[in-house]
């Protein structure tokens, strides 16, 4: 068989449809090497400023499983779950990798350098993503495309704070991008200037892909369909199935292509590989029918994944990717007739396909969404292909009426891209967390919508506590710390051995906690709180974090997203508990007055302390210190409860049923409030 130029800086597209245009400068072969050995360095850097996440406390104990496996200690990679996640449906192509990695290095579990080579690992699947994205963008056009390409990807701040950290989603993504490519080429030079190199490569981005998650089988659904748009195009059906050796041709390398990706996939994967023909459709069915939703915040409001609104998965794409790449997929659709005269119909239909089909698919089917469009990254290859595609076309237009109007385009374009580069220049490792200026940003989306899912500013609140002596080698005494999010704590905390204690609470209950099942008050020296589920209607209000027990925020783009809080040594809200349940009301009542004058933005000193003044019938009081917490918390239940019985003990009826429609509206579902609600309305009649 011959072999192709790819050398060459014209496009051949399958069907030859293309309209000429000027040889390409071939400075922009240099100016792409370039870009892409800064954009490297970049990445691989900011992998190393970035923290541990959320799930990782999951991905890590399933590499470990994988790693026990195939050296035969056990099988529990077959069925291994963590915290009620079933992660045997995961295919292992990255886990396998990290794990193997991290043993030869030395690197044990739950400490910073085990985590530091997994995001550094990471990282390099994301630079796979941008570079098969922008060699794709070479094939279809030329070297000036693929370098458009690279950094609109690179300086999207979305992608980026993914691509150093996101053990699923960026693998996965990388699978589409490299299969998206080789596709591309397998088209174009089928069936004479095929070679081998593209089959493996088209194999290699099956696996990865099939090999993370049980979805990248739709990779083998898109090559299908792409198969048939491409054999319509250029033979027509009739003549193609006519043609038996042409037809063999196809089948050959289709199927070592396929067949090779699903072999190397399963190598990975324990659970798909004991029952090969079977187990990967179960864990597929699987995913389709998984259960497990968190809350997720959006519009302001807090939904569950699996009920969130149509819009939210492409709202969240809108918010969070850059303006210019918004451009130009909205230039796509007017100049979508001259992107198909110029690439032809099977490119045009494969870029247009893997950018938008996903993201309608999803939202047609209203899959389960986490936390924005993080699931959805395997479409980015595509959205920068379809920009960048129209972004060409009106180049081309642009230089064939005046060289300068184009080279004034290049500028904008560069113009465009600043305010991204300087938010991730700012906000190293986390620059994930970014929204466009069409949303004025990140500052007015707390309380909106989700700033820090991740945790990954767990990070830069430890080093703080380092860098003030809180913690250090050879401390003095212990010290309790207590979080939101405990993985992450853990693993920083960890080289202190005995000397840190540290506590997982959620914000809402941060002096509680579970000794051997039971519920008990928690004591803490610091606490660590990032944003998330932190009451929507606090962040809005801007009383979170707790100004007066608050030493230090990380912020991002001037919005806070993890607080560093110090208790007091005084510990009144435990003590009042105590003495609570030594039935002296009177002494609990007055240390909840001295935690709440010592810090009269403690929500939930208020909280009990308006109980306790209800409880000893001191019920004006109880209303004004339910009042005072509705500053804190517009939208707490508990607060418009409260005072609703207040009001109704003072014999303010109508304001009582106000209150508790107040507390129902805030939660319908809330018994306390709408049995008195009953009860008052029942008087009423």
């Amino acid at each position: 068989m011959s072999k192709r130029n790819t050398n060459q800086d014209s496009t051949v597209v399958e069907n030859q449809a293309t309209t000429p245009i000027v040889a390409e400068n071939p400075i922009w072969k240099t100016i792409f090497w370039a870009t892409f050995g800064i954009v490297a360095m970049l990445t691989l850097y900011l992998a190393t400023q970035t923290g541990v996440n959320a799930d990782e406390d999951y991905q890590a104990k399933y590499s470990e499983s994988l790693m026990n496996w195939y050296s035969g200690k056990d099988v529990t990679a077959e069925t291994f779950e963590r915290r009620g996640a079933p992660m045997y449906i995961y295919g292992g192509f990255f886990e396998v990798i990290a794990g193997a990695t991290n043993k030869m290095l030395g690197n044990t579990p739950e400490s910073v350098p085990y985590h530091n080579a997994r995001h550094i690992l990471v990282a390099i699947f994301g630079l796979l993503t941008m570079f098969f994205t922008a060699m794709t963008l070479r094939r279809i056009v030329n070297w000036r495309a693929a370098t458009i390409a690279l950094l609109l990807m690179a300086l999207s701040p979305y992608f980026l704070g993914n691509a150093i950290m996101n053990p699923k989603d960026i693998p996965f993504a990388a699978g589409f991008a490299i299969a998206l490519y080789y596709i591309i080429r397998f088209f174009q030079t089928m069936p004479d200037d095929i070679n081998w190199k593209i089959v493996a490569g088209l194999a290699m981005g099956f696996a990865l892909a099939f090999g993370t998650r049980a979805g990248g089988v739709l990779l083998f659904a898109y090559f299908g369909l792409f198969a048939l748009v491409h054999v319509v195009s250029k033979y027509g059906l009739g003549k193609f199935f006519a043609d038996k050796a042409l037809l063999i041709k196809y089948l050959k390398f289709s199927l070592i292509a396929a067949i090779g990706g699903y072999v190397i996939a399963l190598l990975c994967w324990p659970f798909g590989l004991i029952k090969p023909f079977s187990n990967p459709f179960v864990a597929l069915a699987k995913f389709e029918e998984l259960s497990n939703s968190i809350s997720v915040l959006y519009k302001g409001e807090t939904f569950m994944s699996n009920e969130v609104p149509t819009s939210y998965a492409l709202r969240s794409l809108f918010q969070t990717t850059p303006l210019i790449v918004l451009f130009g997929l909205l230039l796509s659709i007017p100049l979508s007739l001259k992107m198909l005269k110029r690439h032809g119909t099977v490119i045009t239909f494969i870029v247009f396909f893997s950018a938008i089909f996903p993201i309608a698919y999803v939202m047609m089917k209203h899959s389960n969404m986490y936390n924005q469009w993080r699931h959805l990254l395997f479409v980015y290859p595509g959205v920068i292909a379809l920009t960048t595609l129209a972004i060409n076309a009106l180049y081309e237009f642009l230089e064939s009426k005046n060289k300068n109007f184009a080279l004034g385009f290049l500028v904008l374009l560069g113009l465009g891209l600043i305010n991204p580069l300087l938010h991730i220049i700012k906000n190293q490792g986390l620059s994930y967390i970014y929204y466009n200026e069409a949303v004025g940003g990140v500052k007015p989306q707390l309380g909106n919508y989700e700033t820090d899912y991740w945790g990954v500013s767990m990070r830069q609140g430890i080093e703080y506590l380092e860098k003030q002596g809180v913690l250090k080698e050879n401390m003095d005494k212990p010290v309790t710390i207590v979080s939101n999010m405990g993985y992450a704590l853990e693993v920083y905390t960890k080289k202190y051995g005995d000397k840190v204690k540290w506590v997982y609470a959620d914000y809402k209950q941060r002096y509680n906690t579970k000794q051997g099942g039971k519920p008990a008050n928690l004591r803490w020296d610091y606490g660590l709180f990032i944003s998330l589920f932190v009451p929507s209607d606090q962040l809005r209000a801007g009383s979170w974090p707790m100004k007066s027990a608050t030493i230090h925020t990380v912020e991002v783009a001037g919005t806070p997203v993890l607080a560093v809080m110090q208790q007091d040594t005084a510990q009144r809200i435990v003590k009042a508990r105590e003495s609570l349940a030594a039935n002296n009301l009177a002494e609990a009542t007055t240390l909840l007055q001295a935690e709440v004058a010592a810090h009269p933005d403690n929500e939930i000193a208020l909280s009990e302390l308006a109980e306790c003044q209800l409880n000893g019938a001191n019920f004006a009081a109880a209303k004004a210190t339910a009042d005072l917490m509705l500053k804190i918390a517009p939208q707490n239940k508990v607060a418009y409860y409260f005072k609703g019985l207040a009001q109704a003990q003072m014999q303010d009826t109508n304001g009582a049923i106000n209150s508790l429609k107040m507390s129902l509206k805030c939660e319908p579902s809330f018994v306390p409030a709408s049995e008195l609600l009953g009860k008052l309305l029942g008087q009423k009649r």
